[in-house]
């Protein structure tokens, strides 16, 4: 290879050998956007030679009016589609190299999918995001009849048009046997949807399952419960559907759902008995990740998830908009099961300084790095408290908005020695004005960010 080659080769081979991150990628475009075409195919060759190493999600590509003109796009894995730039029968032969399809808010109907999924060039996709769009019962089943979606691992429908029978027909899908997540949030998926989700003899790899204010209630809650193929679930999102204290008890008595480290159980109007349930359920002793945002627990519930042995294993535990006070708080800041949460989001309840005083005396919570006590009645009084507290060396993230914290208890969190590693405080809605912002601005260390 001559030096006049290898010359505009040099930038292009730093960028390949050093860290996968998106400013690389984009250098890598660029460098092969400027070579010759002289070079541009040794270019190529290198380069997807050593993209083998990258994620496929950071090797992104927008397919809109100038993809034509796109010398590196062979190198793209990850497309996102904008229908208003690229018409679907121009944007297909793009494809074929393609692993990840984003298609999200698009529009789409039950024909276009139909277009999509009847074409070849999407049979390398291991991952389609649908999400947003208007797909129906008859585009879910032109996705469960194509041969070229075998290659599925992530399928994202959130949002759509498609009820129990569209459901039906992927839950058949031989096609759809390799799907390892699958999200349907927030579509007429109902309890015979969930039902077919459970007696399919196709889904057994699934790990990830979202039914996010799907209309499942009791009846979809206890199908899921009862499904040998969803035994392999890890995370399951349940959320915003009435499942009541009966699909509480189903998941809790659940034979098969005893892999599952995630568990989405927000906006069921859950109250201190369900959350017993959950507390005492051995089956989730592997629990990471709990979430019970929005219900009707108070502090009952909360002394229950204190005294849970099961719960050890905790990392993230979601409480915002609930019913608890500063008695709750302070049976939770003092348990030593609890101990490895990292996340704890309390946002919306009424813990008030007392709450707060809990948490800074707490001997256990000393792993967090996120806290959000958002609009929970705490004054300058309860805000020295957190500020004078000495567990929270590893806090990065604190949320303090609307609560009625002054520029005395501001300036004390904002100046705590206590909080080293604190890089986000927010203070929005709090008995604060511009003039304290700036002056709260100008006292914090460079690291720490102030939202107001």
């Amino acid at each position: 290879m001559s030096n006049s080659t290898k010359e505009p080769l040099a930038g292009l081979r730093a960028l390949l050998h050093g860290k996968p991150e998106e400013d690389a990628w984009e250098g890598v475009c660029r460098h092969l956007e400027a070579m010759g075409p002289e070079l541009v195919g040794v270019g190529l060759e290198y380069a997807a030679e050593h993209l083998e190493r990258w994620p496929d999600g950071m090797r992104t590509g927008t397919l809109d009016g100038l993809v034509s003109k796109a010398v590196w796009w062979p190198l793209v894995r990850c497309a996102r589609w904008r229908r208003d730039a690229v018409a679907l029968q121009d944007a297909l032969p793009w494809l074929p190299r393609v692993t990840r399809l984003e298609a999200m808010r698009n529009g789409l109907v039950d024909a276009d999918v139909a277009q999509l999924v009847a074409s070849e060039h999407v049979q390398g996709l291991t991952t389609l995001g649908l999400s947003w769009n208007h797909v129906g019962d008859d585009g879910l089943q032109a996705m469960a009849k194509s041969p070229f979606l075998s290659g599925l691992t992530w399928l994202e429908l959130y949002d759509n048009r498609f009820e129990e029978a569209g459901v039906a027909a992927l839950a058949q899908s031989p096609h759809l046997a390799q799907l390892v997540r699958l999200e349907l949030g927030e579509n007429s998926v109902c309890a015979d949807g969930a039902q077919a989700l459970a007696d399919s003899e196709h889904l057994g790899a699934l790990r990830w399952l979202s039914l996010y204010e799907c209309e499942l209630e009791e009846a979809g809650a206890a199908a899921v419960s009862g499904s040998s193929t969803l035994g392999g679930l890890k995370h399951l999102d349940l959320g915003k559907n009435e499942i009541g204290h009966g699909g509480v008890a189903a998941l809790t008595s659940s034979k098969h759902l005893v892999n599952l480290t995630e568990l989405g159980l927000t906006s069921n109007a859950l109250t201190d008995e369900d959350v017993r349930l959950l507390a005492s359920c051995a089956n989730l002793e592997g629990l990471d990740c709990l979430e019970l945002d929005f219900n009707d627990i108070e502090d009952g519930g909360l002394e229950a998830l204190a005294a849970s042995e099961v719960l050890g294993a905790l990392t993230g535990l979601g409480l915002r908009s609930n019913l608890f006070g500063g008695e709750g708080m302070a049976a939770l800041a003092a348990s030593p099961h609890l101990s490895g949460l990292i996340r704890l989001d309390l946002g919306w309840n009424a813990i008030g300084d007392e709450g707060a005083a809990a948490l800074a005396s707490s001997r256990f919570l000393t792993r967090l790095t996120t806290l959000d006590l958002a609009d929970n009645t705490i004054t300058d009084e309860g805000a020295a408290a957190l500020a004078s507290c000495r567990h929270f060396a590893f806090l990065t993230t604190l949320d303090l908005n609307y609560n009625t914290i002054g520029p005395t208890g501001a300036q004390a969190l904002v100046t705590s020695p206590h909080l080293p590693n604190l890089t986000e405080l927010s203070l929005h809605g709090c008995d604060l004005d511009s003039q304290d912002f700036e002056r709260l601005s100008a006292l914090a260390p460079p690291s720490l960010t102030i939202k107001s």
